[in-house]
């Protein structure tokens, strides 16, 4: 049975129950209180908001020992302290008190709680203040005088809660929340890119506040933003074990994906600060204390969720235009070119061994560079990576897919005190360029380290994490990171002469399109920002990525959104090399 109901006042009293009832005699316990903060607890019911508590005051409704009180006054012990406001003066001044019942009986009532409204701190305007003038006057033996809440939804949370009327039910009902077998599902929108199916159950436990908790979360939706996370997800999450008011947002903390918001346990986004908290409850289903009945409330998602997700998409189409056009406005040669595939890398137009393979060696960036038939054979047009990152004069580079480890010895060759990690597939590749780094490095080796890795599993190498870890930090950062990633399709690759059938197909390979491995090194940056790794947020933080003049508008399009695209560096036959991205510093980390 649904009720809908309108405000009431619970019975009449007589004058003289009212002047007993809201006269009270200061106690040694709260000597010394102010008068504003005395009776918004004490006179709760007809005081209770600061707002509330200044106009009595200064319409005069507040005595002490028979005078006028100012709400700042101190109080003292003996002294008697009466409030004539009346409750209809209370009921008219505030509209927090028009609660939205969505269910009402002899037993509980369902209402729906705005943001903004708390439960029952006795120092504010309260839900369950707001109930004993709404809901109707149990008939049951137990009723209560003032029906009590069961939720642990905080301020800025909205969403259903349950109202007891009478006693009986408020224990029963309290019980079964705590046991979670009041199922409740808040919808939020969290940074990033949750790991995972749409509609795919998915469940995290952990100890919060010496509890174990379990939240069931289901991926709702996933759209694009031009802020750092590069994605905001819509998610559904069911508390299934623990009794903690935060536990939905420290879960998501845990995951990396902090929930939208400017409260505790959130993190702000950029343009929607004023926006408040991105998480309500919308579903909610429990048995009835009484009836046994399966009682089952939903409501659609707050306009703001989707407000935020049609702003951000916007706002990231935006970002892409302009980085398109940038890329479109910087000058090259490219269109100049008798053949199109000479730009992709350098030609050799033979069918024979290269050199350098033969050699064993090959000049890179003004050094020599031991190689063999598994590594990349170092190319000129490549030496725009080392250039673009001693711009920055960075002070720690990781280079992903090192091969002979070419850029990133160049680099510290040419930086005072700087450190690197090289990270590649293969022991024999990893082997060549530590042979590398004892020619070039010499007595500095330890300023570079070589470790195995792949593109797609950065946020799990523990040894990366760990490779040069200062006094401030508990992880490696690192300033710049830079890789040239394999680019050339098949059908590229069947195009060129036999010679560059002698070099490794996984360093030239990137997959249909020619952007796989881009996508794979966006996706586990991504990661790795989800949760703190490889980059110091407090500070700016650079990607530089070579790429083949006829694919730049395709990584732009399809990878690194949450980075921004700043410069675009041309080789030495002035085509489109390298893409340099920044990553500003996050003024709202959670730490």
């Amino acid at each position: 049975m649904k009720v809908k109901s309108e405000p009431r006042i619970q019975g009449e009293k007589s004058s003289e129950e009212n002047d007993e009832k809201n006269t009270t005699i200061i106690t040694k316990f709260d000597d010394g209180i102010k008068v504003g903060p005395f009776i918004r607890n004490h006179f709760s019911y007809l005081i209770v908001s600061k707002t509330q508590c200044h106009l009595a005051c200064k319409q005069g409704q507040v005595l002490v020992n028979g005078k006028a009180a100012k709400d700042f006054d101190i109080l003292h012990t003996g002294d008697v302290v009466k409030v004539t406001r009346k409750i209809e003066e209370t009921l008219k001044r505030k509209e927090g008190f028009k609660v939205d019942i969505r269910y009402e009986d002899e037993e509980i009532a369902v209402v729906w709680k705005p943001s903004g409204t708390t439960l029952n701190n006795q120092l504010s305007n309260t839900l369950e203040i707001a109930l004993k003038y709404n809901l109707k006057i149990s008939n049951a033996t137990d009723k209560l005088d003032n029906p009590k809440c069961i939720s642990l939804l905080d301020k800025a949370t909205s969403g259903f809660v349950i109202a007891a009327k009478t006693e009986s039910s408020y224990q029963k009902l309290f019980e079964e929340l705590k046991s979670n077998t009041i199922v409740q599902t808040y919808m939020g929108i969290v940074h990033g890119r949750i790991t995972g199916n749409e509609n795919e159950k998915q469940y995290i436990t952990s100890q919060i506040d010496g509890e174990e908790c379990t939240t069931e979360y289901v991926i709702s939706m996933v759209s694009k933003t031009r802020n750092s996370s590069g994605y905001i997800t819509t998610v559904l999450l069911t508390p299934r074990k623990g009794y903690n008011k935060f536990q939905p947002r420290r879960h998501m903390i845990e995951l990396g994906h902090p929930i939208i918001g400017n409260t505790r346990y959130t993190k702000q986004i950029a343009n929607s600060k004023d926006k408040g908290l991105y998480l309500t409850l919308t579903s909610l289903h429990f048995t009835h204390p009484k009836t046994g009945e399966e009682m089952n409330f939903t409501s659609p998602e707050p306009t703001k969720f989707n407000a935020i997700r049609v702003k951000e998409e916007k706002f990231w189409k935006r970002k892409q235009e302009e980085e398109l056009l940038l890329f479109e406005k910087a000058a090259d040669s490219f269109a100049n070119l008798p053949n199109d595939r000479n730009a992709l890398i350098d030609y050799i137009s033979n069918d024979q061994k290269p050199t350098p393979y033969i050699l064993g060696e090959k000049e890179f960036y003004g050094y020599s560079f031991f190689v063999n038939e598994n590594c990349l054979i170092p190319r000129k047009a490549t030496e725009v990576l080392v250039k673009a990152t001693l711009e920055l004069n960075p002070k720690t580079i990781l280079d992903l897919g090192t091969g002979s480890g070419c850029i990133l010895l160049s680099c510290l060759k040419n930086i005072n005190g700087a450190l690197g990690v090289g990270i590649d597939l293969s022991e024999e590749i990893l082997e060549l360029a530590n042979r590398n780094k004892e020619r070039l490095l010499g007595d500095e080796k330890e300023n570079a380290k070589f470790i195995k890795g792949d593109f797609s599993s950065l946020a799990d190498n523990k040894e990366l994490h760990s490779s040069y870890i200062s006094e401030n930090h508990t992880t490696t950062y690192f300033d710049v990171i830079v890789c040239n990633p394999p680019y050339l399709t098949d059908r590229e690759i069947k195009s060129f002469s036999k010679s560059i059938q002698y070099e490794p197909q996984l360093a030239l390979l990137g997959g249909e399109k020619g952007i796989e491995c881009y996508e794979q090194i966006s996706e586990a940056l991504q990661k790795c920002l989800d949760k703190n790794l490889i980059f110091d947020r407090s500070k700016t933080n650079h990607v530089i990525l070579e790429i083949p003049p006829n694919k730049g508008k395709l990584v732009i399009e399809h990878c690194f959104s949450y980075l921004k695209l700043v410069k675009i560096k041309n080789d030495e036959n002035n085509l489109k090399r390298c893409l340099v991205y920044e990553l500003p510093p996050d003024k709202n980390l959670i730490k």
